[in-house]
């Protein structure tokens, strides 16, 4: 498979289309075909080294964190994915990411793909998607009927907020 790379911390330059070997799917993994990447801040700051100190890197190392696509094959001990379905994800730093052909997700990392939302949109989703949740359900713990102030909501995170 093609993956874009860094074998070293640097400018965007640094980035190479290499060929890697497609990711082992396993036995919790969603292993995806990849249609759309998304394209986060935590992108270029990983590549330039920004955040060598709190998430090390081994090179080569593929880039990207969010995506869309279909799914290649499931782990054994996955079942709410079949192989076909349309999905949108996080992939975890830990394990390389979504400027590839194909790559190995856990499952709990992985959600339908809205039949109505286009794989570029649902590629964007993930990182602000969750992040947004994190503020609003997880630590303002807001419920529905309240209303909720955003300011400052004209990016990603705000406009899912």
């Amino acid at each position: 498979m093609k993956a874009i790379r860094i074998h070293a911390y640097g400018p965007a330059d640094h980035m190479q289309l290499d060929d890697a070997p497609v990711p082992d799917c396993g036995p919790h993994d969603v292993l995806v075909r990849v249609v759309a990447a998304g394209v986060n801040p935590v992108d270029w700051k990983l590549r330039n080294g920004a955040m060598a100190q709190a998430i090390p890197k081994t090179f080569p190392f593929t880039l990207g964190q969010d995506g869309a696509g279909l799914v290649a094959a499931v782990g054994g001990a996955v079942t709410q994915f079949n192989v076909g379905d349309a999905v949108c994800f996080y992939a975890e730093f830990a394990r390389g990411g979504s400027y590839a052909e194909y790559v190995a997700v856990d499952a709990s990392q992985v959600a339908h793909k809205p039949r109505t939302v286009p794989f570029a949109t649902a590629a964007a989703l993930p990182t602000s998607g969750q992040a947004a949740w994190t503020a609003l359900v997880d630590a303002a713990q807001i419920q529905p009927g309240q209303r909720v102030l955003i300011h400052g909501g004209a990016g990603a995170l705000g406009s899912i907020a």
